[in-house]
Formats: C-alpha cells, structure tokens, sequence
C-alpha cells in the first residue's frame, strides 16, 4: 500500500491549507469523497472553503468548493465533520450545530429540529435506518431521522 498526498498536489490549487477535520468516502465509488476543514477563510483568503467534494485522479484531483454562495452559504466557520447521504444532502457538524444541504443546492441551513445548536464534533450516518447521530460537547448524543 503506497498513500498518495492530494491535497497538496499543484492541480489542487484550491484546496486550503488548513488540516482536514474529516473525510467522507462514497460507498460506490472509493475515488470520490467529501473533505471537510477547521478554520477561518479569513487565515486564508486565497484558499476558502470548509466542505469539498473530491475526485481522486493519480494524475491530480480536483477539489470543488460546496461551501456554496456568500449570502445562504457555509460561513466562515469551521467544519468538524461532512457527511452525505445516500440521497445526496450534506450534514456537516460545526461549532455552532448541525448544517445541512439539500441535493442540488447552494443553500446552507441549520439542520431541523431534533439537533443541538451548540459545538458537535462528530456525525455518524447509518443509512440502514436512515439515522443520522450527532455527539455534542457536553449535551450527550443526538439522534435525528433524515429524509
């Protein structure tokens, strides 16, 4: 077995040089993944972004940036998880609750109902029965259904 360093490979311009909180694999294909980041845009102007979708190519991988639009996207805040359901929303855990976005979306919203609004470190999904499990700092673990 022999790793293979993306994020630091010059086709990967826009990947931040922040360390990564998180990476998500698909389970259909290994050479695709979400990384989420720590950190402030503001440390990093050049390079923004928390949440990427990655596509691993041996000859450079592209990095695309889901934060989504400055009004209705991300924020500068950062991401301590990235999840993606098997229907396509994203749920990443941040330091202030859980962020979801819908398939096809730009549009970053507070998750529903049922999650904290405070520090979560992680986020477990287990699409069997379609539960998505939320670990605070300090408020005990959070089960919500997604849809």
């Amino acid at each position: 077995m022999v790793f293979d360093r993306i994020d630091n490979d010059p086709t990967a311009t826009n990947s931040p040089p922040r360390y990564p909180t998180s990476i998500f694999v698909d389970r259909t294909n290994q050479n695709h993944a979400w990384i989420s980041y720590s950190g402030y845009n503001a440390k990093t102007p050049a390079t923004p972004g928390h949440v990427f979708e990655v596509f691993y190519q041996p000859n450079g991988s592209v990095f695309i940036n889901r934060d989504g639009h400055k009004i209705n996207g991300f924020g500068d805040i950062p991401a301590n998880r990235i999840i993606v359901t098997n229907r396509g929303t994203y749920y990443a855990a941040t330091d202030y609750g859980v962020v979801v976005k819908e398939p096809d979306s730009t549009v970053w919203k507070m998750a529903p109902a049922g999650l904290p609004n405070m520090d979560v470190a992680d986020l477990i999904y287990v699409p069997e029965i379609d539960s998505l499990y939320a670990a605070t700092h300090g408020q005990g673990v959070w089960q919500l259904k997604v849809q």
